[in-house]
């Protein structure tokens, strides 16, 4: 949690944003996703990651774009889960991908 503490600027919602998007409404998804964005860039790179392995069709089309490379998830019981996610945002196949899939996917626009 220390890590997450620095990464997160000690940011109690940050923490808190534990919703399970496999069993949330669309609003509530919505509302999740406003959370994560008001953490900041973490927030947003968690909202893409977690957006492109919701379905298998999605699966399928991210990993069409990125050459079959899927993005790392961040998680609050791996200590470098956060690293691992954002070495694979910063792969240049993968940015590219992800401005495409963006632009394919409005609810991510803000991300």
């Amino acid at each position: 949690m220390s890590v997450q503490d620095f990464l997160f600027g000690c940011s109690e919602t940050a923490l808190n944003n534990s919703l399970e998007w496999s069993n949330a409404t669309a609003d509530e998804l919505l509302e999740e996703m406003r959370k994560w964005r008001r953490i900041g860039p973490l927030g947003k790179a968690h909202n893409i990651a977690l957006h492109t392995r919701k379905t298998p069709a999605r699966i399928k089309r991210f990993r069409e774009l990125s050459g079959g490379v899927l993005l790392k998830r961040d998680n609050s019981t791996r200590w470098n889960s956060w690293n691992n996610l954002l070495e694979s945002l910063l792969r240049q196949d993968v940015r590219n991908a992800i401005e495409i899939y963006i632009d394919e996917n409005s609810t991510l626009e803000d991300d």
